[in-house]
């Protein structure tokens, strides 16, 4: 698979409005895996509301994250954006916004990203994203205190049937393939 360069990316976009893009890692899985295209079209900052998927120029590379909260800050908008796969949450400037994922391309098939009930699983996700996202530095201090553990000790089978369970969530919100 061939990166191009955020530039050429926000070029097509001044120039049609539109783009399709690959999506490379699972960052945003189980709604965007990791293989599928995307369609992206321009967007203004301003445009952008919490749940929508933003197209981001980090560095030489192209991230695809779920915009979860904006703010005005003096003159400049300022995001925080997220993988719904990803721990961390990421502050984010508004010029590096390329554009706003508008449907999920599979197989020929045309899903838009805008349509009610892709809106209501965005902020269902977005809801369950910032719950694991504060959860998880206690999760990750009581990881450390498991490594001493053995690998088939029993704390460790529950934790990692309640990390599964965790999960599920995101399957049932995640599209039917």
């Amino acid at each position: 698979m061939r990166v191009v360069p955020p530039e050429l990316i926000r070029e097509a976009l001044r120039k049609t409005g539109r783009a399709v893009l690959h999506i490379a890692t699972d960052s945003m899985a189980p709604a965007l895996p990791a293989g599928c295209q995307i369609e992206v079209e321009i967007a203004a900052p301003e445009q952008l509301r919490p749940g929508d998927i933003a197209l981001i120029a980090a560095g030489s590379a192209l991230v695809t994250h779920r915009i979860v909260a904006h703010n005005l800050f003096g003159s400049r908008r300022w995001f925080l954006q997220k993988g719904d796969a990803t721990a961390p949450v990421g502050l984010l400037a508004a010029a590096q916004i390329v554009g706003r994922a508008v449907a999920r391309l599979d197989d020929g098939a045309r899903t838009s990203l805008d349509a009610a009930a892709w809106r209501a699983r965005n902020r269902a996700l977005l809801g369950y994203c910032a719950l694991l996202s504060a959860l998880l530095p206690g999760a990750a201090a009581f990881r450390e205190r498991l490594e001493p553990l053995p690998p088939r000790h029993p704390v460790r089978r529950v934790c990692r049937a309640l990390g599964r369970l965790c999960l599920l969530p995101l399957r049932w919100l995640a599209p039917a393939d």
